[in-house]
């Protein structure tokens, strides 16, 4: 309300357009500060927990806190937002619909063909970004189409590509 009420008398007759009477707001909206809008965690730090299309079973609970986001590949969380040696965004070259994220260079047919089988559409991103080892502390990252993480791997075991992309999609490992 009081943020509110901050707007509301700049916005009263020529205040608007007056650049001491901006400033002296800004700086009122500052002390009060504007938590609700600029909350991090919420829009980024947060976690499906428990969810039955997480491929990777339970994993160890994360600390949620709304005020601040803690990148994390947690299945369930936002995948880590990070640019590329090119310049762009690793956003920018997921796929449509399931991106399977690959930093180790694996053999990576086992999605392929499950994908292929069950009319999944998977695009598939090989990175060569050793500094982002760091960042994703996975071998593997396959993200949904909401930019969650369904799934994580290392890459020294084959994984079993249709158990993880039918949980992934909610159907049972039959279908």
């Amino acid at each position: 309300m009081q943020i509110a009420e901050a707007y509301g008398n700049l916005l009263e007759g020529g205040n608007s357009e007056n650049p001491v009477r901006r400033a002296e707001v800004g700086a009122e909206l500052a002390k009060l500060g504007n938590i609700e809008n600029e909350c991090f965690g919420i829009e980024h730090g947060f976690i499906y927990e428990g969810s039955p299309i997480l491929a990777d079973g339970p994993a160890a609970p994360f600390p949620f806190d709304p005020v601040v986001y803690k990148p994390t590949t947690t299945p369930g969380a936002r995948l880590p937002s990070t640019f590329l040696k090119d310049g762009t965004a690793l956003y920018d070259r997921l796929g449509t619909h399931f991106t399977l994220i690959d930093f180790r260079g694996s053999d990576l047919s086992a999605f392929v063909e499950a994908a292929a089988r069950r009319r999944i559409p998977l695009a598939i991103l090989q990175l060569d970004e050793p500094d982002l080892k760091g960042v994703y502390g996975q071998d593997m990252l396959l993200v949904r189409p909401d930019h969650h993480i369904a799934w994580r791997g290392t890459g020294r075991k084959t994984p079993n590509a249709d158990a993880i992309l039918a949980t992934a999609l909610g159907w049972g490992a039959e279908r």
